[in-house]
């Protein structure tokens, strides 16, 4: 590079690209945008190439996804705080966008399903307080049932994990199936488990310390043993009633002859 002879020709004002070479010899290039230019503060960033710190002032030709934009195009476009972001927090917010463009959702409503979940209505509680608080319903006035709505929630508490007992709101649908999978039940037990976690949530959901009911919408294999209920044609049921007559009389004669 010749004496005087910029790296970048046309640079902005108050932008500057210089060589930086390492104790080991490694090089890299770093682009110094003023605050003159971003209004704020000074923004470094540092490229393994004089090609990619061009790209980055510049902005691609060819509109590379991984191309988060120029930084021409952000002075142009974007208000004076976008420059008070760090480059790694810009990196951070450009993946971002990137894995929400790819399930199509926005980053507000990202934010909004966040907040809705990290901080209910009522505030955070625990699983053991919203236990405690559940059982103390006037609607359980059998002591078998609510004894046995104790005994599942609180083996539900002791199984999960240290942070999750912390806030019942952190408990999501994976939780609950996972819970369910290694309870290792029946069918039937099962869904008597799902049933009864279900209560407690909804009272947390009702008081609004939960969004939603993590146990919405799991469903439970039933036993392969079990069958459908046989429901019988009225001349079926004619013939069953005629057979259950027949057999009433059979035993009332031997009863009276015996």
């Amino acid at each position: 590079m010749g004496s005087g002879k910029k790296p970048i020709a046309n640079l902005p004002a108050n932008v500057s690209v210089y060589p930086i070479e390492t104790s080991k010899g490694y090089r890299y290039w770093r682009v110094l945008v003023g605050k003159r230019f971003t209004g704020g503060e000074i923004i470094s960033k540092n490229f393994r190439s004089i090609q990619e710190a061009r790209k980055w002032i510049f902005g691609d030709a060819q509109k590379l996804k991984a191309n988060p934009g120029s930084l021409l195009d952000l002075k142009a476009t974007a208000p004076a705080q976008a420059f008070s972001l760090t480059p790694a927090r810009l990196a951070e917010a450009c993946d971002a966008f990137r894995r929400l463009d790819e399930i199509q959702i926005t980053l507000t409503e990202a934010i909004d399903f966040v907040v809705k979940r990290a901080r209910p209505g009522a505030g955070t509680i625990s699983v053991g307080e919203a236990i405690e608080n559940a059982l103390a319903r006037k609607e359980f006035k059998r002591p078998a049932y609510k004894g046995d709505l104790a005994r599942r929630w609180r083996r539900f508490e002791r199984w999960l994990p240290l942070a999750k007992r912390k806030a019942i709101n952190s408990i999501t649908q994976s939780d609950v199936r996972k819970f369910l999978t290694q309870c290792k039940l029946k069918p039937k037990g099962e869904n008597n488990m799902r049933r009864n976690l279900s209560v407690l949530f909804s009272w947390a959901v009702d008081h609004h310390y939960m969004t939603e009911n993590p146990c919405k919408g799991i469903k439970v294999e039933k036993s392969d043993n079990e069958e459908p209920p046989c429901i019988l044609s009225m001349s079926d049921a004619a013939l069953h009633l005629s057979a259950v007559t027949l057999s009433v009389s059979e035993v009332g004669r031997t009863i009276r002859t015996s």
